[in-house]
């Protein structure tokens, strides 16, 4: 039965990358990530658990660059940079901490950065899931202009209807 309900998530009005920026069933980076791993774990079988931690890094590297690409579309920026590590332990789980860098600054943490990078950040993270996942979902954001300039609005705004072509 859970297979016929659209996937539901909700970002509320006031933003927190340190829950919504972890790999965890709730998480949206989680939500991008965990089908990812699942898959190349699934089609790996028995592969040997370096070549396994490097199919994962590997995945993880497109859907970053895709995450990046929405980015820089959204906040017309051609010079926007996300780094990221890959820490597969099989204790731990698999974090992926995400550095931010453009022509102002290097290397900050995507979850240090201003409120209306962290939104463009989460509103990439939907448009990169719906790209790779899923068209099933529903996206409830809660204020999603808040704490961005008139022309991320608008650039948000082309962002979401593009979206909603596929989503609701």
């Amino acid at each position: 039965m859970r297979d016929l309900l659209p996937d539901f998530v909700l970002v509320p009005a006031s933003r927190n990358l340190e829950s919504q920026g972890k790999i965890t069933t709730t998480g949206l980076l989680g939500k991008l990530l965990r089908p990812l791993i699942k898959q190349i774990i699934v089609a790996e079988g028995a592969v040997s658990a370096a070549e396994l931690k490097k199919q994962i890094r590997l995945g993880v590297a497109q859907r970053i660059t895709d995450v990046q690409d929405a980015m820089r579309e959204q906040l017309n920026n051609p010079f926007l940079k996300l780094d990221h590590e890959v820490d597969v332990d099989p204790l731990q789980g698999i974090q992926v901490p995400i550095v931010m860098s453009d022509e102002r600054v290097d290397e900050i943490p995507i979850e240090n950065r201003g409120a209306g990078v962290q939104n463009s950040f989460i509103l990439a993270l939907f448009r990169t899931y719906a790209k790779h996942e899923t068209p099933n979902f529903i996206l409830a954001i809660e204020e999603p202009e808040n704490s961005l300039n008139p022309s991320a609005q608008s650039e948000m705004r082309w962002a979401m209807q593009d979206l909603s072509r596929t989503s609701q």
